[in-house]
């Protein structure tokens, strides 16, 4: 069975994840990062930006990874 995707706003993602909305936007700005692939824009391009849980704690998850070594 299939679950649905659960989307968090920039507020409830900073939350869940412990930083600050200035940070993540740090990150979006940085094209190095990849967080501007995994974030969804509705309407695109201009819209609200929603952030989907689960690729989220896997981009920081490879975040932490690659900042160990």
């Amino acid at each position: 069975m299939e679950t649905a995707e659960r989307y968090l706003s920039i507020n409830d993602a900073c939350q869940a994840f412990s930083f600050s909305r200035s940070t993540f936007y740090r990150m979006l700005d940085d094209p190095r990062s990849g967080l501007q692939e995994i974030v969804i824009r509705i309407p695109p391009v201009t819209g609200r930006i929603k952030v989907p849980h689960a690729a989220f704690e896997a981009w920081l998850r490879q975040k932490r990874r690659r900042s160990r070594g």
